[in-house]
């Protein structure tokens, strides 16, 4: 293989790859892709380079131009995430592109060098001659666009969602392409160990795409959790954020109300003004507490619960004898489970018209190296042929809007298997329990850390 050979085979594929993908997100208007995506823009521009080798030496003449056009579509909407149509329109801009730059140069060479059509492409010299200055004088112009601050295609849009279609369509695509040249290859003289080394290399960076499909969708679950906790978290804020404006307005109430009696001076108003101010104190106490468990999802939640309670007149019991934070459990999931069984009790609490001294406990402790989370409450006592079925999906006792519930605890269960958890429930006409293990976190020394203990909340 001569250098003629090497720059028109190789090297001019790997600038022509260059070029496409710098002129294609220049016009989705994703510059950025070379400097956040530069493993997956090195990865286009080799397998560009081996699949145009591959294609124009084992796809009949004439087709292999629209396969590897297909390819170009289906491979740069995988690296850009943008839909197979907005790939394919843009595609057809860069090839009006790379027309517009090749015609002038080719029209010079024939009318002033007088070199036929043949000539340019089948003498290796004449096609290196244009083809440098082609490439050099497409580089200028691509390098001029990528420098303007101007936006091109501003419908464009892309999507996380598009790389996994992407991939797949890619695959397909390959697939197709390797079963339909096998029949030129087997009825024509070439060289099979070239075509296997190709067929590997190509296989292989595809292979290796995938990994980076599975370790971008793995990135974008984590930053789908993180969003749910700020979701989360965001509404504990404008739950209290209510509560805080609420009891605004009441203390406005209890001021003019104060004021009232001051300008009234009944016989005792001192007194009267004293029982009245004590009792507005004890509610404050008791309705609205701060908690320390470890994780502030969960204290924004609980805080937010304890209102709750206050207002349906339930006493909520918290006592952490070891904090959250020892858990290695998603704190979303932690939140669905807690929320849920405390909602749970709520239900069973506010149903139970005849209980005058409502109470739900919410306890944490270590057993056997597990961190139990236990969760009662004094409501009605559940049965034995509702236990075993209380987790089943769709289950609920409750007689009104039935549709509407039976997939609490159900979450619960899934939360708790899915973290390799368990969860029981005893139940008599005294209590009703939820005890939930998990396993806990250890230190290098494979001990617990006596810095996770709180004696009490």
């Amino acid at each position: 293989m001569d250098i003629y050979t090497i720059m028109n085979e190789i090297c001019f594929p790997l600038i022509e790859g260059f070029i496409i993908l710098l002129l294609f997100s220049c016009l989705i208007n994703k510059k950025e892709i070379f400097v956040q995506h530069k493993l997956k823009s090195y990865i286009f521009i080799i397998l560009y380079t081996i699949f145009s080798y591959w294609a124009t030496h084992y796809i009949p003449f004439g087709y292999h131009s629209l396969i590897i056009s297909v390819f170009i579509i289906i491979s740069l909407s995988f690296i850009t995430a943008s839909s197979i149509l907005n790939s394919f329109i843009v595609i057809l801009v860069i090839g009006i592109f790379m027309m517009i730059t090749e015609f002038p140069i080719v029209i010079f060479f024939s009318i002033f060098k007088k070199i036929s059509y043949s000539q340019m492409i089948n003498v290796e010299n004449i096609r290196f001659t244009i083809s440098i200055i082609t490439k050099v004088l497409q580089i200028i112009i691509t390098l001029f666009i990528y420098k303007s601050k101007k936006s091109f295609l501003k419908n464009i849009s892309t999507n996380s969602h598009n790389i996994i279609t992407s991939y797949i369509l890619l695959g397909i695509f390959l697939m197709g392409i390797f079963i339909f040249s096998i029949n030129y290859v087997v009825s024509t003289n070439v060289d099979v160990i070239s075509y296997e080394v190709l067929l590997f290399s190509i296989f292989t960076i595809f292979i290796f795409l995938g990994i980076l499909v599975f370790k971008e969708k793995e990135n974008l679950l984590k930053i789908d959790h993180k969003y749910k906790l700020q979701k989360e978290y965001i509404k504990n804020i404008e739950a209290i954020n209510n509560v805080i404006r609420r009891e605004k307005h009441d203390f406005s109430n209890h001021i003019n109300t104060i004021h009232a009696m001051c300008i009234l001076n009944k016989t005792n108003t001192i007194e009267r003004i004293k029982l009245y101010l004590d009792k507005l104190s004890t509610n404050l106490k008791t309705s609205y507490h701060y908690y320390n468990s470890g994780n502030d999802y969960i204290d924004g939640l609980l805080a937010v619960k304890s209102n709750i309670a206050f207002n349906k007149c339930i006493h909520l019991d918290i006592d952490f004898e070891i904090l959250l934070n020892t858990l290695s459990i998603d704190s979303y999931d932690l939140i669905g489970i807690v929320s849920n069984i405390i909602d749970n009790s709520f239900d069973a609490l506010i149903e139970d018209l005849t209980n005058t001294n409502k109470i739900i406990s919410f306890s944490t402790f270590v057993e056997d190296n597990q961190l139990c989370i236990s969760v009662s409450n004094n409501g009605p006592m559940i049965s034995k042929e509702n236990i075993e079925t209380i987790f089943e999906n769709g289950f609920s006792t409750k007689k009104n809007n039935k549709e509407d519930h039976g997939l609490g605890l159900y979450i619960v269960k899934q939360l708790i298997t899915k973290n390799n958890g368990e969860i029981t429930v005893s139940s008599n006409k005294h209590e009703t329990e939820f005890l939930i293990k998990f396993n806990m976190e250890k230190n290098k020394n494979g001990e617990f850390s006596p810095k996770h203990y709180q004696l009490n909340s």
